[in-house]
């Protein structure tokens, strides 16, 4: 699982916004479940080494308890985002879409930029189940007018990987 869902992975989960938000992967709550805690809060913490190493920010400025207190906290606050979500916004961050570092990782900017992209997620969801609906009355015959608004990156293409969990 750590290898399917690495960091270097990111860019081909990414080509399918689609797929990330309703796909099947599992949520980083259902891993820490099935396979335990230290299995995704160590999932978690690869992730942010890979955004700190990416924003060229000193890592030396936390310490490995740090980082898992950080995911422990995101864990639990962020429980019902699949990997694959978490994946879209570490990529969106290092996009420059949400916040920045000055010098050093700072887990403050992790958190108020995950409320941020919370806001994003949930127009995705809401776009992304408008859409689902409008293709179900399109197949009845009832025609209706597709889903007025997209997200800034509500954009879909195939290529998307999933996990799908039995």
């Amino acid at each position: 699982m750590l290898c399917l869902f690495s960091p270097d992975n990111q860019g081909r989960y990414c080509q399918s916004l689609e797929r990330c938000f309703i796909g099947k992967a599992p949520s980083i709550a259902r891993v820490s479940r099935t396979f335990g805690s230290h299995i995704a809060e160590s999932w978690l913490e690869i992730q942010l080494l890979d955004l700190a190493e990416f924003s060229g920010v000193r890592k030396d400025g936390m310490t490995e308890k740090e980082y898992e207190e950080i995911a422990r906290i995101i864990i639990s606050g962020y429980g019902d985002f699949k990997l694959t979500e978490f994946m879209v916004f570490f990529q969106r961050f290092k996009q420059g879409l949400y916040g920045t570092f000055y010098g050093v990782f700072d887990p403050m900017v992790i958190t108020r930029s995950l409320r941020e992209f919370r806001a994003d997620r949930e127009k995705l969801l809401r776009f992304y189940e408008d859409k689902k609906r409008h293709e179900g009355k399109e197949r009845n015959g009832n025609k209706s007018e597709p889903p007025a608004s997209r997200s800034r990156n509500g954009k879909s293409s195939n290529g998307c990987l999933t996990w799908d969990m039995k």
